[in-house]
């Protein structure tokens, strides 16, 4: 059984991921394999080498773990706080 991930196509994109100075929404779906409601992103500001990134994601009232955590007191839940 092959492994996806470690065709050349798969590793040229991984390769781009890792020296990229920001990336947009666009340029994160190529590299993640998440997608809504776990693309937990909107932007990358900054790639440090394989160690660190800077990430944005933009929240607002209409995410969908708001509708029951908790219905008329909307908390962000702390397992998706960093």
């Amino acid at each position: 059984m092959s492994d996806a991930s470690s065709s050349p196509e798969a590793l040229s994109a991984e390769s781009e991921c890792k020296v990229l100075a920001s990336a947009d929404l666009q340029k994160i779906l190529q590299c993640l394999p998440h997608r809504y409601p776990f693309l937990l992103v909107d932007r990358v500001e900054r790639i440090d080498s394989d160690n660190s990134c800077v990430g944005v994601k933009n929240v607002t009232a209409n995410e969908p773990h708001f509708q029951g955590h908790f219905p008329g007191n909307p908390v962000m839940p702390g397992v998706l706080i960093i």
